[in-house]
């Protein structure tokens, strides 16, 4: 699969950047492991991080 992200801002940009240049990895190989990590399943969550996917979004309805 394939995610197109427009309009970054330069200055996250350049940090993406740095990062990946740090971890000797490519931008795209950066980009996918934050991806990764953000959404990993065993991800420790904070009272303070927001709750993605559990219906905290408006509008959004919880399954039963």
């Amino acid at each position: 699969r394939q995610l197109t992200v427009r309009n970054i801002d330069e200055q996250v940009y350049r940090r993406l950047k740095e990062r990946a240049h740090v971890a000797r990895r490519s931008l795209e190989a950066e980009v996918r492991a934050i991806l990764d990590q953000a959404v990993a399943p065993n991800r420790s969550e904070s009272r303070d991080e927001p709750r993605l996917f559990e219906g905290d979004w408006p509008g959004a309805t919880e399954e039963t």
